[in-house]
């Protein structure tokens, strides 16, 4: 994935960055429809970059793949999961039902701690492949 992003502001080594939408925001709608920005982030700089210039950044494409799947697909699975073990244990439908949102809500502590051990890690492989001030991206 490459996209852009203008720079908000710089503390040490992490930079917070407005990305700018790109063509595959499309049907995403997460972010409002008049603002250009889809949202910010703060990443780690390899280059050297000063506030309000524009960057290009990249990640590879399965990196993105693996958070889409850990964002969106485990938590499902661990709903699901939840419920076929809780029919081992109870015959009450209310039961399997709490078990499953339980697990549901284990999953996104799961992801929480993922975050927190191997989120820098993720960070550190956005690499910045170049700079531009401002007023020359948008000529």
């Amino acid at each position: 994935m490459k996209s852009s992003g203008i720079i908000q502001e710089i503390k040490g080594n992490k930079a917070k960055v407005l990305m700018y939408k790109s063509s595959s925001c499309g049907g995403c709608k997460t972010c409002t429809e008049g603002s250009r920005f889809a949202g910010e982030f703060e990443f780690i700089i390899d280059a050297p970059v000063k506030k309000d210039e524009v960057i290009y950044f990249e990640l590879d494409d399965n990196k993105i793949l693996n958070l889409g799947f850990l964002f969106y697909i485990f938590p499902v699975i661990f709903l699901f999961i939840g419920y076929f073990i809780s029919t081992y244990f109870t015959e009450k439908e209310a039961f399997r039902v709490l078990i499953s949102f339980i697990s549901f809500a284990v999953s996104f502590f799961i992801i929480f701690l993922i975050d927190k051990f191997v989120g820098e890690k993720f960070i550190k492989q956005i690499k910045i492949s170049d700079v531009f001030k401002s007023d020359e991206f948008c000529k």
